[in-house]
């Protein structure tokens, strides 16, 4: 696996610094939202949507309170706002390990579809303004 995707549950775990997890919780769902800004363009609402919503059902694996985000309409319209009320419901550790489970997740997908190279063209800034 390529060191880009390795190095991305970082954007999350510097939520480590923050005294609780709806400050951890706030730093996820600011990445999430520029990952979205950064790929709708490309991929479309619905290709984003799609991603996100896979990676919530393999990282539920692991994260099983993460399965109450999975509502019917994620595949086309993830709800955020849902995602980070559960977020903040976690314990502050809780919160930043699922979250960059689901980012890592979400990359690890990406990278499969696009390759290693066109992901951190496509995300390379998104991820530098997170650390």
């Amino acid at each position: 696996m390529d060191n880009f995707v390795q190095s991305q549950p970082a954007v999350a775990y510097s939520s480590y610094v923050m005294g609780d997890a709806a400050s951890a919780a706030q730093s996820v769902i600011a990445t999430w939202e520029d990952i979205n800004a950064a790929l709708s363009p490309i991929l479309g609402e619905q290709g984003v949507a799609a991603l996100l919503a896979r990676s919530l059902l393999l990282t539920s694996t692991e994260y099983p309170w993460l399965t109450c985000v999975q509502q019917p309409d994620t595949l086309t319209h993830p709800d955020l706002a849902l995602l980070q009320t559960v977020l903040q419901g976690q314990s502050r550790d809780n919160a930043v390990a699922g979250g960059g489970a689901l980012l890592h997740t979400y990359f690890e997908l990406l990278d499969s579809l696009l390759g290693p190279a066109l992901t951190e063209r496509l995300l390379g800034t998104v991820l530098a303004q997170a650390h």
